[in-house]
């Protein structure tokens, strides 16, 4: 399965998404010469077309896979490793995917970018500084526990600048998508 977040922050398969998108632009973005369609869930415009690999999710769906669906420790074990943020090595709570396809805890990412162009996986250039909200990502972290917040309202870094005009990147709720 190749998953992949679209800019309303739903997980998508590839080939179903980009087969899904081309018949059903928004009237907005047909006028505008664009075709970047709307949201299968939300009816709303996406702003880009496509999706971001969900590499954490592909490799959870492996994962279940693997285990036949019946779960158990692998299973665990894999829900625990994909819930970590590569930059904190701790779980995710408001997780937020990058152009590079990994997903990131949001206040962690804000910062690593604020101070680097760089993806902190691949260490390559990312393509774009916008995030969108990993929504399967955080469903899954509140079914598996931890519910509390790692960070208290003091501690969330402001967006960035030239990114998205709500205090916390929100993906396409603010306008903004993985691709832009």
């Amino acid at each position: 399965v190749d998953a992949v977040v679209a800019a309303d922050g739903y997980s998508y398969e590839r080939t179903r998404l980009d087969s899904y998108l081309p018949h059903n632009s928004s009237a907005d973005e047909v006028a505008g010469g664009g075709n970047a369609g709307v949201s299968p869930v939300t009816g709303r415009a996406l702003g880009f077309g496509g999706g971001v690999g969900n590499n954490h999710l592909r490799n959870l769906l492996e994962a279940w896979q693997r285990t036949g669906g019946k779960g158990g420790p692998e299973w665990r074990s894999a829900v625990e490793e994909e819930l970590k943020c590569p930059i904190t090595m701790s779980r995710m709570h408001d997780p937020v995917v990058s152009c590079d396809g990994h997903s990131y805890e949001r206040a962690a990412i804000i910062r690593w970018l604020r101070r680097h162009p760089t993806s902190p996986k691949s260490n390559l250039v990312l393509g774009s500084k916008a995030l969108v909200t990993n929504r399967a990502l955080a469903a899954i972290a509140r079914i598996y526990g931890e519910e509390e917040a790692p960070y208290g309202e003091e501690e969330v870094p402001e967006p960035l600048p030239g990114t998205a005009s709500d205090s916390g990147l929100r993906g396409s709720e603010a306008g903004e998508g993985a691709g832009g």
